[in-house]
């Protein structure tokens, strides 16, 4: 490995081509190719990359992403931006892969430039009050399992080792519930792009919440109307006297957690640093 300081980072080059350390947790390869050289030929490298750097005695996990294939160098930052892109989108919807290309992003590169209002609408518009996360673990992993055979019935009830018929009875009771019978294919499609919008809602709910404020407030102590008076909100629920409230507010939402404080305060501030330690910045 051969490196060299600039003005602004250090730059290394081996075999594998040239590379930068972004920040702590991120390192960006430029990676030479010929014309004999295809996207498999970049996943093979990724893969391996991910398996060298991915160690049984490291628990965090290492994951590779990378962009498109250019010819251009002005063309380069096109390619970074698209495999930051297969980054986040990787983590959002192929949590369990190593390895994301953009290429292969599919229907979750559209999903994730999404703004989160037309992501609720639809939300709303398919489940109604029934959002996934109302479904049981049974529901939820019959549904996976269905998706992953290519809705083939048999298959899936061979798999989940159930008979057929009990299959058919989940899959009618979601029907019920939902009002989709993924047995249809437009009906499996829609319900398939719903949760993917779901996951997607998620990562946005995390990731406002670590940029987002900790509000405290002693009920007990000051009151539901002080709660209401310092955290001003339209549609806040303020909880019952006696319990503490916390809310954490982000750019765009709000989420009440309420927590019994029938024993000592203490039991509340056991877990406060917790609660701190998640979120980035925080007033009390």
């Amino acid at each position: 490995t051969r490196c060299s300081r600039d003005w602004s980072s250090d730059v290394c080059s081996s075999d594998l081509g040239y590379y930068n350390a972004v920040d702590q947790k991120n390192i960006v390869v430029v990676k030479s190719v010929g014309e004999e050289d295809t996207y498999d030929t970049l996943d093979e490298i990724a893969v391996m990359l991910a398996g060298m750097l991915n160690t049984d005695e490291d628990s965090s996990r290492i994951r590779v992403a990378y962009g498109t294939m250019v010819s251009q160098i002005r063309d380069l930052s096109k390619s970074y931006k698209e495999a930051k892109m297969a980054l986040e989108v990787g983590k959002i919807f192929y949590p369990e892969a190593t390895v994301n290309a953009y290429h292969t992003l599919g229907i979750g590169r559209l999903i994730y430039q999404l703004p989160q209002p037309l992501c609720e609408m639809f939300m709303q518009e398919v489940f109604h009050e029934n959002t996934p996360d109302t479904f049981d673990e049974e529901t939820l992993s019959t549904i996976e399992k269905f998706f992953e055979n290519n809705l083939n019935v048999s298959e899936t009830a061979r798999q989940l080792f159930v008979h057929r018929n009990t299959l058919v009875y989940r899959l009618e009771k979601l029907q019920k519930t939902t009002g989709l019978d993924i047995r249809v294919f437009e009906d499996a499609l829609t319900f398939k792009i719903a949760l993917m919008v779901a996951s997607y809602m998620k990562y946005l709910e995390r990731e406002q919440l670590k940029h987002g404020t900790l509000y405290v407030f002693d009920t007990q102590k000051s009151g539901a109307s002080a709660a209401q008076k310092n955290f001003p909100k339209e549609g806040l629920i303020v909880p019952e006297r006696g319990k503490f409230f916390c809310a954490a507010e982000g750019p765009l939402f709000v989420r009440l957690f309420i927590y019994s404080a029938q024993r000592h305060r203490r039991s509340f501030l056991n877990i406060l640093p917790i609660l701190l330690s998640a979120i980035g910045n925080f007033h009390l």
